[in-house]
């Protein structure tokens, strides 16, 4: 593990600032991941769409791009079947010229309703 966070920050992560996000999925959707770990890519796919546009809003340019590297992880605290997302994300995006623009301080109840809007909307289709 501190191979891989050595690797990432010397060889992947841009110098700029990072935030950590951590989604999780409650106990009672659970078992549906268990019996089909393909939804576990979808709900990656998921949290960095919606991260992604969350993270642009706070942004002028229309090309923004934020990055992040994203780990599934399967267990929780008691090696019990708790699937949730690990996130390192930039703390803003890159413009179309490879500047960095920082963010404005992030609301967690602003992406948990954002979340929602798009499960809401994923679930329809």
């Amino acid at each position: 593990m501190v191979e891989f966070g050595e690797w990432l920050c010397e060889e992947v992560l841009k110098k700029v600032g990072h935030r950590q996000w951590v989604f999780s999925i409650p106990k009672r959707l659970r078992k549906y991941f268990m019996h089909d770990r393909k939804l576990l890519a979808k709900l990656s796919k998921f949290a960095w769409n919606v991260l992604s546009m969350y993270l642009k809003l706070g942004t002028t340019d229309d090309n923004a791009a934020p990055g992040a590297v994203i780990a599934v992880q399967t267990f929780g605290d008691d090696l019990n079947f708790n699937p949730h997302l690990h996130m390192v994300a930039t703390d803003g995006c890159f413009d179309s010229n490879g500047n960095f623009m920082t963010g404005s301080e992030p609301d967690p109840k602003e992406l948990e309703d954002a979340f929602n809007i798009n499960f809401e909307y994923l679930k329809r289709e």
